[in-house]
């Protein structure tokens, strides 16, 4: 029981030293060199994180076209219904005057529901792109979120390394005048 009671104290130790040690390194200023370094794969991460937001946009301009081309779909499948459904025969001079008169009472309900919920047809166009950019950027927040926090990350990090530079560059130059004035 005794050696057990011993190990044990001996593993918290341990464990307690080493989180002590880590949390020791991660306060420690970083250098010049660490700084470039963490730099470094912060551009790696950002360019991987680019290509994926370029990816994305993809897939968006895919989902719009989808999309248009349903509703053109659903226009024609419409048009064909109402001729089967009134037996009108496809003769362009015969059924061109009905099929006008369907496809603008089908343009006035379209006009009536954009102007009533948004003022404008071309606003409502807008509203719908961008519902669907919302949602589909819904499923990849963390992807634009972490890209954000890194492009943050890196304007400090260059900040600080620029002026880390010029204050080195600041002493050096200062130590070859004190050197040359000495001699």
């Amino acid at each position: 029981m005794f050696v057990i009671i011993i190990f044990l104290i001996a593993v918290i130790f341990i464990t307690v030293g080493w989180a002590a040690n880590k949390l020791l390194d991660d306060d420690k200023p970083l250098t010049l060199e660490d700084k470039k370094k963490r730099l470094k794969t912060i551009e790696d991460k950002i360019m991987d994180l680019q290509r994926k937001k370029e990816e994305m946009k993809r897939k968006e301009r895919q989902i719009l076209l989808i999309s248009r081309l349903c509703i053109a779909l659903t226009l024609i499948l419409a048009n064909y219904l109402y001729m089967k459904h009134y037996k009108i025969a496809f003769d362009i001079r015969r059924s061109l005057n009905d099929m006008l008169r369907f496809n603008s009472l089908i343009l006035l309900a379209y006009s009536f529901i954009a102007f009533v919920s948004y003022g404008t047809p071309a606003k409502f166009v807008d509203s719908l792109k961008s519902l669907i950019t919302s949602l589909l950027q819904k499923f990849s927040i963390d992807t634009y979120s972490y890209f954000d926090k890194l492009l943050s990350e890196r304007a400090v990090l260059l900040t600080e390394i620029d002026i880390e530079e010029k204050q080195h560059k600041h002493e050096s130059n200062r130590n070859k005048q004190i050197l040359s004035g000495s001699l």
